[in-house]
Formats: structure tokens, sequence, C-alpha cells
């Protein structure tokens, strides 16, 4: 672009999330040398697959601004939005009677301790401190837990989480719940992420007063977050 010249710079948003994601913010926040009024767009939400694009324009300084006959400058735009993800944990617990008799009887089926979900900006792991079933022992002192790690595996920024951002809860309403996270329930609750990882959450496994043996429970783990991407354009200014 020639000095005091006017730039269009397009704006292209391509929803490659395997969900929708709402709340969608786009903005040009620097400018560099180029003048202009504060672009930006909000969108309702974008479908998976869904395209949208805008236009701001800038206008390059004048002659009498540029020292030398050309200069670089970089135009940085940034695309916010809310996403989530979601997933059915199975979790089993038993007592030892009972895992006693499934061993004798050869009906003893065994699941791994981690698991991971994924989509295309953040990772849950779901690690319990006993392979499953895991085995609820009378006569041993000992705590149960699950410990869930939120990692950001994309290119861009994830925000802060808060309270009602991480729900674990039954996948069937009328079941009780065996996984006590008392820190979640708080409406004070927030995480900061550590570089590209949130430190670890952990929460205590009980058994229900008077069961002896949860097969098959359902947990719903649902993470909400905000993601932000950012790119620049490097833009030319001839004298």
């Amino acid at each position: 672009v020639f000095s005091s010249g006017i730039l269009r710079i397009n704006i292209d948003i391509d929803n490659k999330n395997p969900r929708t994601v709402t709340d969608v913010s786009t903005q040009i926040f620097d400018t560099g040398i180029l003048l202009g009024n504060t672009c930006q767009q909000q969108i309702s939400f974008m479908r998976p697959d869904e395209f949208k694009t805008f236009s701001c324009i800038l206008q390059a300084p004048q002659k009498e601004a540029i020292v030398q006959n050309q200069v670089k400058t970089s135009v940085g735009t940034r695309v916010s939005y809310t996403a989530d993800l979601s997933a059915a944990q199975i979790v089993e617990m038993m007592t030892e009677n009972e895992y006693l008799q499934r061993t004798q009887s050869g009906r003893l089926q065994t699941r791994p301790s981690s698991y991971v979900y994924t989509d295309k900006n953040v990772e849950i792991s779901v690690e319990f401190s006993d392979a499953m079933p895991i085995i609820v022992r009378p006569d041993v002192q000992k705590d149960y837990f699950v410990y869930f790690t939120i990692k950001n595996t994309g290119n861009g920024f994830i925000k802060d989480l808060k309270y009602g951002d991480f729900i674990l809860a039954p996948v069937r309403p009328d079941e009780p719940s065996i996984v006590i996270c008392p820190d979640l329930n708080s409406p004070s609750w927030k995480l900061e992420p550590e570089g590209k990882e949130f430190p670890r959450i952990a929460c205590r496994l009980a058994l229900p007063s008077g069961v002896s043996v949860v097969e098959n429970y359902g947990l719903v783990v649902l993470l909400k977050y905000r993601y932000e991407i950012r790119e620049n354009t490097e833009v030319t200014v001839i004298k």
C-alpha cells in the first residue's frame, strides 16, 4: 500500500471444531503504523465447518510520517469463542466380597486406570488412583481418587476456568453421586492455566452407603471453555 492509501483487510473465520461454538468475537487489535477505527465483529454462533468473512478498512500514514522509502508493519487479528468438550466416563467400584465372588466365578472384567478425551483445542485426561474395578476394602483405611487434568493442545490461548465451567454429574439423574468434589461446587472456584496445562483436579470416590457394587456407572465430564486464536498479516507501506 502507498502512503495515505486505503487498505482493506479481509478476515476469514472457518469453524473447524467438531461442535458448534458460541459468542464468537473477532477484531483487529493491533494496526501497527496503519490508521483506523476499532474494527470488530460479533457472531452469536457458528456450526461445524461454517465459514464467515468480514472486512476492515485501514489507512497508510502520510508520506511525511515515513522516514524510509518503504516500511513493513504488522496487522494483528484475533478471534475468541466459547466451546465445550464432553465425555461419558465409565466408573466401576465394588466391595472386596463382590470382587472375590466375581473372581472365583470368572465374571470379573477389568478396565484401565487412565483415559483421554480431546477436541481441536483441549485434552482432558482422567486418571484413577486404582485400576478398575476399584476394590473397596473395609479393613483398609484408604481413600480412592480420580484426577482430571486439562491441557491446551491447540495453537491458541485458553482463558481461566471458573465455577460452572467444569461439571461432573451422573449420566442418569436418579443415580447417586460417587464422585465427591467440594471445590467444584463452590461459587468462588477458579482455575488458571500454568503454561499449557491447568493444575490437576482431584476428586474422592466413595460407594454410597449400603451399596456393594456400582457397575458401568456413567459419569458425565463436561468442560466449557473460552479460546482465543491470533494471526498476523504483514503489510509494506511505500513512501
